[in-house]
Protein backbone atom coordinates (compact mmCIF):
# COMPACT_ATOMS: atom_id res chain seq x y z
CA UNK A 1 0.00 0.00 0.00
CA UNK A 2 1.44 3.35 -1.06
CA UNK A 3 1.02 6.19 1.39
CA UNK A 4 1.95 9.76 0.60
CA UNK A 5 4.53 11.29 2.95
CA UNK A 6 2.57 14.53 2.88
CA UNK A 7 -0.58 12.71 3.98
CA UNK A 8 1.15 10.97 6.89
CA UNK A 9 2.92 14.11 8.07
CA UNK A 10 -0.33 16.07 7.76
CA UNK A 11 -2.14 13.47 9.87
CA UNK A 12 0.59 13.61 12.52
CA UNK A 13 0.50 17.41 12.51
CA UNK A 14 -3.30 17.65 12.65
CA UNK A 15 -3.50 14.99 15.36
CA UNK A 16 -0.96 16.95 17.37
CA UNK A 17 -2.99 20.12 16.95
CA UNK A 18 -6.16 18.38 18.04
CA UNK A 19 -4.59 17.39 21.35
CA UNK A 20 -2.44 20.45 21.98
CA UNK A 21 -3.81 22.68 24.70
CA UNK A 22 -2.18 25.85 23.48
CA UNK A 23 -1.76 25.02 19.76
CA UNK A 24 1.94 25.83 19.85
CA UNK A 25 4.87 23.85 18.52
CA UNK A 26 6.38 21.46 21.02
CA UNK A 27 10.10 20.96 21.48
CA UNK A 28 11.19 17.38 20.87
CA UNK A 29 14.35 15.35 20.94
CA UNK A 30 15.34 12.42 18.83
CA UNK A 31 17.72 11.07 16.26
CA UNK A 32 17.76 9.90 12.67
CA UNK A 33 19.49 7.29 10.56
CA UNK A 34 20.24 7.95 6.89
CA UNK A 35 19.83 5.18 4.32
CA UNK A 36 22.25 4.75 1.47
CA UNK A 37 23.21 1.51 -0.20
CA UNK A 38 20.98 -1.56 0.16
CA UNK A 39 23.24 -2.87 2.93
CA UNK A 40 22.50 0.25 4.98
CA UNK A 41 25.85 1.99 4.44
CA UNK A 42 25.97 5.56 3.20
CA UNK A 43 28.99 6.16 1.00
CA UNK A 44 30.12 9.74 0.30
CA UNK A 45 28.25 11.22 -2.68
CA UNK A 46 26.18 8.03 -3.14
CA UNK A 47 22.97 9.95 -2.58
CA UNK A 48 20.57 9.89 0.30
CA UNK A 49 17.90 7.25 -0.35
CA UNK A 50 15.87 7.81 2.78
CA UNK A 51 16.00 8.13 6.52
CA UNK A 52 14.46 6.86 9.73
CA UNK A 53 13.30 9.45 12.22
CA UNK A 54 13.18 8.59 15.93
CA UNK A 55 11.43 10.71 18.57
CA UNK A 56 12.02 10.29 22.28
CA UNK A 57 11.37 12.10 25.55
CA UNK A 58 8.15 13.95 26.36
CA UNK A 59 7.11 14.15 22.68
CA UNK A 60 7.21 10.34 22.35
CA UNK A 61 5.36 9.98 25.67
CA UNK A 62 2.62 12.32 24.42
CA UNK A 63 2.36 10.61 21.01
CA UNK A 64 2.19 7.11 22.56
CA UNK A 65 -0.47 8.10 25.05
CA UNK A 66 -2.58 9.95 22.47
CA UNK A 67 -2.65 7.02 20.04
CA UNK A 68 -6.02 5.24 20.18
CA UNK A 69 -4.58 1.88 19.10
CA UNK A 70 -4.27 -0.84 21.71
CA UNK A 71 -0.70 -1.66 22.77
CA UNK A 72 0.73 -5.05 21.94
CA UNK A 73 3.78 -6.98 23.14
CA UNK A 74 6.67 -6.29 20.77
CA UNK A 75 8.57 -9.52 20.09
CA UNK A 76 11.42 -7.61 18.43
CA UNK A 77 12.47 -6.14 21.77
CA UNK A 78 11.70 -9.31 23.79
CA UNK A 79 11.93 -7.31 27.03
CA UNK A 80 8.31 -6.45 27.76
CA UNK A 81 8.19 -3.40 25.50
CA UNK A 82 4.69 -2.46 24.39
CA UNK A 83 4.08 -0.99 20.94
CA UNK A 84 1.27 1.01 19.39
CA UNK A 85 1.28 1.40 15.64
CA UNK A 86 -0.69 3.36 13.11
CA UNK A 87 0.32 2.17 9.67
CA UNK A 88 4.12 2.34 9.61
CA UNK A 89 4.37 4.86 12.45
CA UNK A 90 5.26 3.15 15.72
CA UNK A 91 5.55 4.23 19.33
CA UNK A 92 7.06 2.10 22.09
CA UNK A 93 6.87 2.07 25.88
CA UNK A 94 9.51 0.09 27.75
CA UNK A 95 8.93 -1.63 31.09
CA UNK A 96 10.79 1.28 32.71
CA UNK A 97 8.38 3.79 31.07
CA UNK A 98 10.84 5.06 28.45
CA UNK A 99 9.00 6.17 25.31
CA UNK A 100 10.17 6.28 21.69
CA UNK A 101 8.46 6.67 18.32
CA UNK A 102 9.62 6.45 14.74
CA UNK A 103 9.03 6.07 11.06
CA UNK A 104 11.11 5.59 7.92
CA UNK A 105 10.87 7.74 4.79
CA UNK A 106 11.98 6.63 1.32
CA UNK A 107 12.84 9.85 -0.50
CA UNK A 108 12.55 8.40 -4.01
CA UNK A 109 9.19 6.64 -3.71
CA UNK A 110 7.80 9.02 -1.07
CA UNK A 111 6.67 6.03 0.99
CA UNK A 112 6.58 5.64 4.75
CA UNK A 113 8.18 2.53 6.20
CA UNK A 114 8.72 1.08 9.64
CA UNK A 115 11.64 2.91 11.26
CA UNK A 116 13.71 -0.23 11.73
CA UNK A 117 13.58 -3.94 11.07
CA UNK A 118 13.21 -6.57 13.75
Amino acid sequence: MKISIGLVLSIIFITGLAFAKDFSYKTMTGSFFMWGEPNGSLKPDSGLKGFSLFIDGKAADTLYNQMAEKPYYNECYDDGTLTKSSGNFECHKSKSNVYSCGLGVDLKTQQIYLPETC
